[in-house]
């Protein structure tokens, strides 16, 4: 349950700063795109830059925030790293052909991932009171869910008629190959302990998916495989470098706010009681603190009634 107390102090949190430095080092990191010059450095240049612009389209569909405040984030966020990587290629039309091409990534990226934010009622994110409950379960779609995936493939429809026409296929073949591959990845390194079966489900939709660029790529365009190769490791390591500090230091985490998981409006109740009750220790009188350590040991047959102000605020 979403309270007052906890949005109030999100912006106080380590993982906060810790996210800003991470996006701030990104676009650093873009300001040096495809130098040096050669083959090599552009394949690992690509798998960077389409690593990066799915990330943005992740967080734009499973992440926090209001949905408007978190789209500008994403489009000032995109918008840096496309200035940073232009002034990097020193190329006159850099940002005119970049900023349409990797903003058509991003909100193909996010049209498409939408719906399992609305069906599964899924979020990424570093703590559950960020996020209200759902009043229904999951794979149901409300009129308004519907709305808003109709509102988010009319807004790439309509970017992309920035992109130049010779672009298109350039756009779909790296979107594409950036979202099946960074997906299976992206979620595993979220979940909190993913099982067997999300592994192998995880490790067989990527390998589906390196067969189907290898196939495209070998023998329809008649790269090398190894130029593939370099490709796929450059997008696999900007993902993880990315993820794995912010879950493994900072607990970023997938999880559903579905509403069958809250227990109803009880729980959400109770849920907010206390996220209201842990925003306010600090600023409680001692005799108020002294009562509420009494009522929580009291509610145990098993504790012995101990009032103590020894409690982690």
């Amino acid at each position: 349950m979403v309270t007052v107390g906890s949005m109030r102090r999100w912006w106080r949190r380590g993982h906060t700063g810790f996210l800003i430095l991470l996006v701030s080092l990104n676009i650093a990191l873009d300001r040096f795109a495809f130098k040096p010059d050669g083959e090599t450095a552009t394949l690992l240049w690509v798998g960077i830059l389409l690593g990066q612009t799915f990330l943005m389209g992740f967080w734009m569909a499973f992440g926090g925030l209001h949905a408007a405040l978190r789209g500008l984030v994403v489009a000032a966020a995109t918008a840096a790293g496309v200035l940073a990587a232009s002034m990097s290629i020193a190329a006159s039309q850099g940002v005119l052909i970049l900023a349409p091409l990797g903003g058509t990534i991003v909100l193909a990226t996010y049209a498409i991932l939408l719906p399992l934010r609305l069906l599964l009622a899924w979020r990424v994110d570093f703590d559950e009171a960020y996020h209200a409950r759902r009043s229904h379960d999951r794979m149901q779609l409300g009129l308004v869910d519907c709305i808003n995936i109709v509102t988010a493939f009319a807004l790439l429809l309509g970017y992309a008629q920035w992109l130049p026409r010779e672009f298109l296929p350039t756009a779909a073949l790296g979107g594409g190959f950036a979202l099946f591959n960074s997906l299976p990845i992206a979620l595993v390194s979220v979940i909190s302990r993913p099982s067997v079966k999300v592994w192998l489900v995880a490790a067989t939709v990527s390998a589906a998916s390196l067969i189907a660029e290898g196939v495209i790529v070998v023998y329809f365009l008649g790269a090398e495989f190894a130029h593939l190769l370099l490709f796929e490791f450059a997008l696999v390591a900007i993902l993880l470098l990315n993820l794995l500090p912010l879950r493994f230091i900072f607990g970023l985490r997938l999880f559903s706010v579905a509403g069958s998981a809250s227990g109803g409006p009880a729980a959400d109740s109770a849920e907010q009681g206390l996220a209201e009750v842990e925003a306010a220790w600090p600023t409680l009188p001692e005799a108020v603190r002294v009562q509420i350590v009494a009522l929580v040991h009291s509610a145990d047959p098993a504790e012995p009634v101990r009032p103590s102000t020894d409690v982690v605020g």
